[in-house]
This record gives structure tokens, sequence and C-alpha cells, in this order.
């Protein structure tokens, strides 16, 4: 399975959660569609991570691959930033006890919609 094929399998967990009222799980799902259309994209590509992370480990990590998709990808500005935003908004969600409210957990799953359909017309122009 690829990582695209798991940001699509991604989408409707976040939508499940999200009617469901898990709003936390839904922003987490949401945001890592996104990350992993992203990160398959830029794999496919043979572009490799702009830094080996935290770990050593040979990855995108969260914090440069916003940067990777507009360096290298030509991600439009306002998919960057959703990029960039929802990343925090997941982090919230899974690490802060603040509860999500729906209307962001929606609207972090309406971004990874955005993201991966131009991620899919990247791949077949």
């Amino acid at each position: 399975m690829t990582l695209l094929e798991k940001a699509r399998e991604s989408l409707p967990a976040a939508r499940l959660c999200c009617d469901a009222g898990h709003y936390n799980s839904a922003a987490s799902r949401g945001y890592y569609a996104s990350y992993q259309a992203v990160r398959s994209e830029l794999e496919r590509l043979g572009i490799e991570p702009l830094d080996t992370g935290i770990t050593g480990g040979e990855r995108w990590e969260h914090r440069t691959l916003p940067q990777g998709a507009m360096e290298f990808l030509g991600m439009p500005d306002d998919l960057v930033q959703h990029l960039q935003a929802d990343y925090w908004l997941r982090v919230r969600a899974d690490y802060h006890a603040e509860a999500m409210i729906e209307d962001i957990a929606r609207a972090v799953i309406e971004h990874a919609e955005a993201i991966i359909r131009w991620i899919e017309e990247v791949t077949t122009s």
C-alpha cells in the first residue's frame, strides 16, 4: 500500500470520527491524510528529506514537510499554510487537554481533501 493510498484511507476514517463526535481523532486523522499524501509525492519524485530528524531516520519530519511541499512540489501557498496550521492542530488534538471542536476538525478534513486532490492532479499532469 502506498502512502497516497493510506492518505485516501485516512480521510473516511477522519470523517467517521467527526460524525461520531470524536473531534480530536478526526483532526489527527485529517492531518495525517495530508502528511501521507505530501510525503508520498516527495518520495515518488525521489526527493530526500530536508533533515535526518530527531531520531536520525531518513523520513520527512512534520516540521519540514510544508517547506518541502512548497520548494519541491510547488504547492500553493494556501495549502502549505493549511498543512502547517493543521500540524499544530494535530499536536493539540493528540497531546493537550483542550478538546478539539467540530468546526476545526471539519476544517482539517477539508484541508486534507484539498491537499490530496492537488497531489492527485500533480501526479496525473
